[in-house]
């Protein structure tokens, strides 16, 4: 059911962050009234420059700060959570109360206040599969705690949509990449792969480069939430958000020297722990959930990407990414 304008007013947790700051200029854009919850652990105020934002320093996982954030909201978007995975494999119990016991306290307060709650998962929840493209039906068998920890929370998700009738719809987000995916710390493939090239220095890759993702824009991220926000989309169990295509991290690191017209050496270390081999979505569901979604220009959106990565480290010449 459509959203009356009256009543757009929305919670976006992790605000801050990568995903959340794309969304909230979104919605600002359109109208939406926003609310930011994010304890800037990773998130960056200036993301949300030129946004009309209330901003809401706090965890949700503390009561108090979720109480005010929820207050007076018709939805939440809930984007902040753990989302490294190799520190999910040296800290599951922070990654536990991060990503699990945060977004129980979320589902309780949402249920309490009939708030209509969109829900960040991944595909991490998946693990290895050999069937591909893999769909919302497959078995999930996580390799990493946080796999684990969000399986465990769509779980919560499908207990309050059906014993407490919340109105939910989890996500599982693919590959993410975009503007605000800053290049710094243990930082995701697309940013270090884009300023290892426009530095001139070696691309890293852990394992042969054969392992392969789906690449999904963040703009095309933040226009699934806003469409599912604008129609009030609730569904009865996770919904894949990718490209619906698999690119080897070879062909990523090809097309990023391609798009900058440079050419770098590649270097191969050993795979790492916790990470999974293969991996892309099968979007059928998706796109008759919501119909009418653009096609995925990956060139394209790598472009996007290197232009404001690009503008990033003249401004800031110190940012560094490192593996």
């Amino acid at each position: 059911m459509p959203v009356p304008l009256t009543t757009r007013r929305v919670l976006v947790t992790g605000g801050a962050g990568f995903i959340g700051s794309n969304l909230v200029h979104r919605l600002d854009r359109a109208g939406w009234r926003t609310v930011v919850l994010d304890d800037f652990s990773t998130g960056r105020l200036e993301n949300l420059a030129g946004t009309r934002a209330e901003v809401i320093k706090g965890s949700v996982g503390d009561p108090a700060a979720l109480a005010r954030a929820l207050d007076g909201v018709s939805a939440a978007v809930h984007l902040a959570a753990e989302t490294s995975v190799l520190r999910s494999m040296t800290e599951p119990i922070g990654c536990h109360d991060r990503n699990v016991t945060a977004s129980l306290h979320l589902l309780e307060e949402a249920c309490r206040r009939n708030v209509h709650v969109v829900l960040a998962s991944s595909a991490a929840v998946y693990g290895d599969r050999e069937q591909l493209p893999v769909r919302e039906d497959a078995r999930t068998t996580p390799v990493s705690p946080y796999g684990a920890s969000k399986l465990a929370m769509e779980q919560y998700a499908g207990l309050y949509a059906t014993t407490f009738r919340t109105r939910v719809l989890t996500l599982r987000f693919f590959n993410v990449f975009g503007p605000h995916q800053y290049a710094h710390g243990a930082c995701p493939v697309v940013p270090r792969f884009v300023q290892a090239v426009l530095r001139g220095e070696p691309v890293t890759m852990f394992g042969s480069g054969r392992q392969s993702r789906d690449f999904v824009p963040v703009s095309f991220v933040t226009r699934v939430i806003h469409r599912a926000l604008d129609e009030g989309l609730t569904a009865p169990g996770p919904v894949n958000v990718g490209s619906g295509t698999a690119t080897p991290i070879n062909r990523l690191a090809e097309l990023v020297q391609q798009v900058t017209g440079r050419v770098v050496p590649v270097v191969h270390l050993p795979e790492r722990p916790g990470e999974i081999h293969d991996s892309y979505a099968d979007v059928s569901l998706l796109h008759r959930l919501l119909p009418g979604l653009a096609r995925i220009s990956l060139r394209r959106e790598l472009q996007v990407t290197t232009r404001w990565l690009d503008g990033q480290f003249r401004r800031s010449p110190a940012l560094s990414c490192h593996p």
